[in-house]
This record gives structure tokens, sequence and C-alpha cells, in this order.
């Protein structure tokens, strides 16, 4: 059996032909998980952003604001 090339215990799943033990793949899955949840961070700031300048160029020209169109709650977390 394969052995993980960071740590030497045995191999469960091959990454970019790196094979890797449960450990370092969890470890390897939380990094991906973290960048997710930071893009994912940065466009839930962007539509928010979008609404509110919508939001005040209709105010400043007299229409009413509009209903939002995206409601934003909460990231969405991604399971390994």
């Amino acid at each position: 059996m394969d052995k993980c090339t960071q740590c030497g215990k045995s191999v469960v799943q091959v990454y970019n032909g790196n094979p890797l033990c449960v450990d370092c793949f969890t470890k390897l899955a939380e990094v991906f998980n973290k960048q997710e949840e930071a893009r994912q961070r940065s466009i839930v700031l962007l539509m928010q952003e979008k609404q509110a300048i919508e939001e005040f160029m209709l105010l400043q020209v007299g229409l009413p604001p509009p209903t939002p169109r995206y409601e934003i709650y909460r990231l969405v977390r991604i399971q390994p």
C-alpha cells in the first residue's frame, strides 16, 4: 500500500498526483472550505453593496426604494 507524501500513513485519496492519508486530506479539504467561504463572503458583500447603490440612486431621483432582489442571510457551508 502507498504511503502519504506528507506524513507516511496509509493512503486513502490521491490529490494532484500526491497520495494523502485521511488526516492530510481532511486538512486540505478544510483549506478549500475556508477559501470557498472567503469567496462567498466577498460575493455577498458585493451584492449588498450593489443593492445599496441602486437604492441610493433611486432615492436621489425621487423613486421609491426597490424590494431587495437578493435575500442574503447566511453563507453556504460546503461539507467535505
